[in-house]
Formats: C-alpha cells, sequence, structure tokens
C-alpha cells in the first residue's frame, strides 16, 4: 500500500481512530459499543468500498479468493463468500439475515446516501456496478462478520 491514508481515513469514519483509545487492550469487541444505527452504517459503506476496489490504494481480488470460480447467483455467492470470510461458523442466520440486502439492487446507494447525508454532503455517491462487491460489502459491513 502506497498510501495508507485514505485507509485511515476511512477507519476514523467508524469511529474507530488508530491509536486514539486510551486503553492498551484496544477498541472494546462487545456490541453495544459499535451496533448503533450510524456505526453500522459506516460500516457497510466501508465493506462495499473496500469490495469495489473505491478505497485508493486498496485492491481486493474477489475472484482469487474463491479460486476464480464464478458463483452461479447472488445467494450462492452469499454462502460462498461466507464460508471463506467466516469459517467455522455456524452461518444459517448470516445467510438468512442477509440474502434480503443482497437482493435489493440499490442497497450500496441507499447505504452510501445515508451516510452522505449523516456527513453533511449531497453528492450523489458512486455505485457498486459488481454483484460479487455487493455482497462481500455487505459481509464486512454486517454485524455478523464483526462477531468473533
Amino acid at each position: 500500500m502506497a498510501d495508507p491514508y485514505p485507509l485511515y481515513q476511512q477507519i476514523s469514519k467508524m469511529g474507530e481512530k488508530i491509536y486514539y483509545y486510551q486503553a492498551p487492550t484496544g477498541f472494546p469487541d462487545r456490541a453495544q459499543y459499535w451496533v448503533n444505527t450510524g456505526a453500522l452504517l459506516n460500516r457497510m459503506n466501508f465493506g462495499l468500498a473496500i469490495a469495489s476496489g473505491r478505497i485508493p490504494g486498496i485492491a481486493v481480488d474477489l475472484d482469487a479468493l474463491n479460486g476464480y470460480h464464478e458463483p452461479e447467483s447472488t445467494v450462492a455467492a452469499l454462502n460462498t463468500y461466507s464460508r471463506l470470510m467466516m469459517p467455522g461458523r455456524n452461518l444459517e442466520k448470516t445467510t438468512e439475515r442477509l440474502t434480503p440486502m443482497i437482493n435489493d439492487p440499490s442497497l450500496a446507494q441507499k447505504v452510501s446516501r445515508r451516510v452522505a447525508q449523516q456527513e453533511g454532503k449531497v453528492d450523489d455517491p458512486p455505485l457498486v456496478k459488481n454483484m460479487l462487491a455487493q455482497v462481500v460489502g455487505i459481509i464486512i459491513g454486517s454485524p455478523e462478520y464483526q462477531r468473533r
């Protein structure tokens, strides 16, 4: 990564500025600390941004992650990438919760627009054009991904 500042900015937007938490153990991993509307929107936007290559200097090869096997559907992609990104977990509830989101073609735009409103911006957010990027972004942004 040639310039880590864009990633630092994204992490700061999510409320976890690097080296800003006073305790030496770092930010808490308990849900009540980070599960609120603003934090979840920022995490979802981060997930969508990183998966779709919208963070300068960060490149993610989603096809390589799955051995260049193209999933047959959005639900198949959700199942495959959930297993890859959250190994060893029972993914039945995760799939049940995230399936309606991956089937919403305008979800990425809705999330980005809501985050922009919170930040006082009026620009129209960029769209996530790749189905796989939307699926992986939703997984990364979900509370299920945040849990251990």
